[in-house]
């Protein structure tokens, strides 16, 4: 298969996976909003925090640094397996004999009990790291489709199995437990692959060398986006930090939809291709220019229309969000370019100057956190993220297309449909909110959003004619069944 046939093949089923796994997630969000308290997600999000740091340390890396290795993959996958799983013993020690200090910290005692509850999941989650970037790094992202789709199923049906039971914050804990198991064994299954004793130490250098600058990358961002959940949990409530943890996963439903397509696609793409003749840059503006035009909309749209689509989908008891929302949206399109610049700096072998200015960048967030949280609370906690954002990440994202020398014509053609396109869904939207839709009604907002679609889409097509061309161009492999 060609290169071009595997990378649509690809964003076509890492993009299915992604939709459909986030729209699991949305919706139990929807049915558990109108079920659980705002604290119950409070007591879920400082949780996920402190699982999902040891979760970087458990995997070190290694799992790009396996997709990135040229030579021996079975030594190399053999290296990432056992390395994972040693990390993982050590973290899951560390977490029982930590949660009731970190219970401590965030006054919240309930915090010890699910954490040492967690500990089953962490490990678990460890067995998959090696078969899953196995299949990412032979692009067959079908693959990838089976564990998540099973697994999330199985986590919507838990969830709310046990949140109708009245079993509070712990419906998420069970159902996020179930969902990794079965995760973690359909990935073996699917893979087709078994660790041996086989290892190479030369391969075990080089891959360190390679992961340690993405595993240090990776803590930065982690803290960059998770300190803000910390400065609330600490210096206000469960509560606030329940209606912060909310308005953050929908404000950055496209960023955290978005990004995980192009990174796992882009990257194993890029490593492919490398720099010659200019293809390296070529493929990143593509990649650019269909992100832009699905994330950018939708950031406008969270912004003029969060306060209809807050009351429609989740009731009144959730509005105090609207505004956060309004605040975190512009985070999601920034993040996206974020993610974009670290594909092109990974993909370079460059992972040590993307870890020195994310943590430059992620200093100065940290600086911001804290007074901003303590006398404004949540909201002042956005505004924080928000400036940090707006200052780092355009830097980070100038200095990753100077290094595969794209120049500002070539970026400006790229991004002028999305950027013009809503422009006009935000005037025409405010406009007809104002005037005519302002009632927080549930019609109101689908008219609203399908008006908005249209003046979009009709301002993409006038601006550049050619993007339909490459729609058509997708659609027709997978119609003509060239994909498979």
């Amino acid at each position: 298969m060609s290169l071009k046939k595997k990378t649509v093949k690809g964003l076509f089923w890492s993009s299915i996976t992604l939709f459909f796994t986030r729209g699991v997630s949305f919706l139990s969000n929807i049915i558990l909003s109108r079920i659980l308290f705002p604290e119950d997600f409070g007591i879920v999000a400082l949780s996920f925090m402190a699982i999902n740091v040891l979760a970087m340390f458990q995997e070190l890396g290694m799992g790009n640094a396996l997709i990135y290795e040229k030579e021996n993959t079975k030594k190399a996958a053999n290296v990432c397996f056992y390395l994972t799983i040693v990390n993982s013993v050590v973290l899951c020690v560390f977490l029982y004999f930590a949660a009731p200090h970190i219970a401590v910290f965030f006054k919240e005692a309930r915090l010890a009990s699910v954490l040492r509850f967690l500990i089953t999941p962490l490990f678990i989650s460890s067995l998959a790291v090696t078969p899953q970037n196995l299949i990412n790094k032979n692009m067959e992202f079908k693959k990838n489709f089976y564990p998540e789709f099973l697994s999330n199923a199985a986590y919507i049906l838990i969830a709310l199995i046990f949140a109708w039971k009245g079993y509070g914050y712990w419906s998420i804990i069970y159902a996020y437990t179930f969902q990794i198991c079965i995760s973690a064994f359909l990935y073996f299954v699917i893979a087709g692959w078994l660790p041996t004793l086989a290892l190479d130490y030369n391969i075990f250098k080089r891959m360190f060398h390679y992961s340690k600058y993405i595993l240090g990358t990776s803590l930065i961002v982690f803290i960059s986006t998770n300190i803000d959940n910390a400065m609330i949990g600490r210096l206000v409530d469960s509560a606030a930090l329940g209606y912060y943890y909310m308005a953050y996963n929908l404000a950055n439903i496209t960023a955290t939809t978005v990004i995980p397509v192009v990174s796992k696609v882009s990257f194993s793409l890029f490593c492919n291709i490398k720099n010659k003749d200019g293809g390296l840059k070529m493929s990143f503006l593509k990649v650019l220019e269909l992100t832009m035009l699905i994330v950018m909309p939708i950031t406008v749209g969270l912004f003029i229309f969060s306060a209809h689509f807050v009351h429609t989908v989740f009731g009144e008891r959730w509005m105090p969000i609207v505004v956060l929302i309004q605040i975190l949206c512009w985070l999601g399109l920034l993040r996206t370019l974020g993610s974009c610049s670290s594909v092109i700096f990974n993909s370079v072998g460059k992972t040590n100057l993307l870890f020195t200015t994310s943590a430059i960048f992620t200093a100065l967030g940290i600086c911001l956190m804290y007074p901003f949280t303590l006398f404004f609370k949540q909201i002042g906690t956005a505004q924080a993220v928000i400036i940090q954002s707006l200052i780092g990440m355009p830097i980070i994202f100038y200095i990753s297309i100077k290094l595969i020398d794209i120049k500002d014509k070539e970026l400006i053609d790229v991004l002028k449909a999305p950027v013009i396109g809503s422009i006009c869904l935000a005037v025409s939207g405010y406009m007809l909110k104002k005037m005519f839709f302002s009632a927080l009604s549930w019609h109101n907002f689908i008219i609203l959003v399908g008006i908005g679609t249209i003046v979009y889409c009709g301002a993409v097509y006038l601006i550049k004619k050619e993007i339909v061309d490459d729609i058509k161009m997708i659609f027709g492999e997978l119609i003509n069944k060239q994909i498979n």
